[in-house]
Formats: C-alpha cells, structure tokens, sequence
C-alpha cells in the first residue's frame, strides 16, 4: 500500500492525501480544504486577476471547450484587460469532428468579443487506438478518457495555460438541492501533470483559491435559497439554467445556457466508443472512494459547521 499527499491550489490550500492499494485495486481519495488567510470582499475579476499574476509568461492561454467556465475565465480575463488566447481543442473521429456543438459556442464567442483563438486538432480514433492516452492516465490511476485530451491539450500550449474547472461543492444537507463535491480522482491531476511536465500553469481556475471557492458556493447556495422554479426542476435538481444565474450574479451578465461540454456528450457513440475506452481503464487501474473535508471559512461559506462528506 501506498501514501503520499499532494498539496494544490493557492497557498496549498487543497490538501489531497491518496491511498493507493494495487494488490485490491481499490484506493481513496481524501481531500481536504484547508482553512487560509485571503482579503474580505473581493469580486470574480479581483480573484481570477490575482490568480493569474504569477504567469511568466505574457499571454494566459485558457482551454475554451466552449463551456461556461472556461468561458468565464475568458471574460475575467478582457474585463481585467490580461492578454489572453482561447486554444480550442477540435476532436476528430473518422477524420468527423465529433464536438460541433462545443466549436459552435467557443468559435461564436471568440469571433464576438475579437479574441486571438487557435485550434488544435486530435484524431481520437488514434489517440486511443495507439495506446497514446496511457502515458497521461497511467501515472495518476485516473480511469476517465477524456480527461488525457486535456491533458495533451495543456501541452500544445506556449504560453499559461488555464483550465476552467468547477469549484469544490461539499455537501450541504439541505434535502435533494444539497450540493455534493465533484471532487474525485479523475478530476485532481490537472495541477499535478503540469508540475511533473514543468509547465507553468492552472489546472482548476474556479477553484485556484479557497477565496474563489468560497464565492462561488456562497452564489450558490444564495440561488438555491431563492427556490427560484427556472433553476431547479420539481425534485430540486439543478438545471442548466442556475450554472447561467451564478456567473450572472458574479457579474458574467451576457452568459446564455448551452449544451454541457468537454466535447464528449453529444457525439454518436457509433463513431467513438469512448464508453469500452474507460471500461479498460477501470479494469487496469482499480477503483476510487472520495471524502471530502471542509474547514473553518469554508463552513461559513456553507453556512454550516466543519465537517466531512464521503457519500459520493
């Protein structure tokens, strides 16, 4: 059995303590947000400013899957006037580019608001037919293909790249609009990769900071209160419309809904099976159990105590 701990985001604040058993192939994951100083008060731009201000680099180069949050950071990033690119990823199955509906948004977009974008093209047939996804997955157990696209992705780029993300929702309590942390194995490596390839970047914009995560469960959590019938269905489930009404309240007020991204949900599988792809992947690298732990501003946040959360 295996121990070790990585620490990410800013100030470290983002403790993962992994547990890896490769006689069962059965590990864990338990990440803990940790309690760190930051200002009071901040706004989306200030924060996301802040978080780029070590780049080395002159140009921030965000991968615009033509999503809401990578398009977010596009947003901060003119508002706060930082040089910016938008690098698309084009996935090609058959020589067909299986992700139409995310190059429809992120292309619209670019051309609107006059951005510099490039697009970068992968044959996924290839990709995972040759094995060339292995070397990106293997090292980190992760058994979710797309996630070695974004990791390819981050390598075309020459200058800072910035991955949008999500924030880390801890549970909640609060019945079926509870709100449960994404946070999981196959999603945890984005910073990791870049530290081993020593490539200076952001794997998790939306949650770089305990301050940005904290903003953006808080905006969260004030839509939920509103029980607003537009962004939740008659189970409390979130709709696509409430990822539209937290960037709005943030300031993003030009945000429409769209079709979820990463580029896989909408493609016919008969094209590419990414489905038998992970599969394979979670026959040669095990399973995964999460818990995640949430300190003192992170309760405030929450409007609840410390605690953990292990059920998802």
């Amino acid at each position: 059995m295996e121990q070790f701990t990585v620490r990410t985001g800013q100030n470290g604040y983002k403790q993962l303590d992994f547990t890896i058993d490769r006689n069962t192939n059965q590990h864990r994951l338990d990440v803990t947000l940790c309690d760190v100083d930051y200002p009071e008060g901040r706004n989306i731009y200030e924060i996301f400013d802040d978080h780029v201000a070590a780049r080395q680099t002159k140009y921030v180069e965000v991968l615009y899957s033509g999503g809401a949050d990578s398009e977010l950071v596009l947003h901060t990033c003119l508002v706060n006037k930082t040089p910016v690119r938008a690098i698309i990823m084009r996935l090609l199955a058959d020589n067909t580019a299986i992700n139409t509906h995310d190059l429809y948004y992120a292309e619209r977009y670019c051309r609107s608001t006059g951005i510099e974008h490039k697009i970068v093209d992968l044959h996924v047939d290839q990709f995972f037919g040759n094995g060339d996804h292995l070397p990106y997955l293997e090292p980190y157990l992760n058994k979710e293909s797309h996630v070695a696209t974004h990791l390819w992705l981050i390598e075309q780029c020459t200058g800072f790249p910035v991955v949008g993300g999500f924030y880390s929702w801890p549970w909640t309590g609060n019945g079926p609009t509870g709100v449960i942390s994404p946070i999981r194995n196959v999603y945890s490596h984005y910073d990791q990769f870049m530290q081993d390839r020593a490539i200076s970047g952001i794997g998790n914009m939306l949650d770089h900071s305990l301050e940005s995560n904290c903003l953006f469960i808080q905006t969260h959590l004030d839509l939920i209160a509103t029980g607003d019938p537009r962004l939740f269905d008659q189970q409390g489930v979130c709709k696509r419309t409430l990822k539209q009404a937290i960037y709005t309240r943030l300031g993003y007020t030009n945000i429409e809904p769209r079709i979820s991204s990463y580029g896989w949900e909408d493609y016919y599988r008969a094209v590419f099976d990414k489905d038998s792809v992970n599969r394979a992947l979670i026959a040669r690298f095990g399973t995964w159990n999460h818990s995640i732990t949430w300190q003192h501003k992170m309760a405030k946040a929450l409007g609840s105590a410390p605690g953990t959360w292990d059920q998802f």
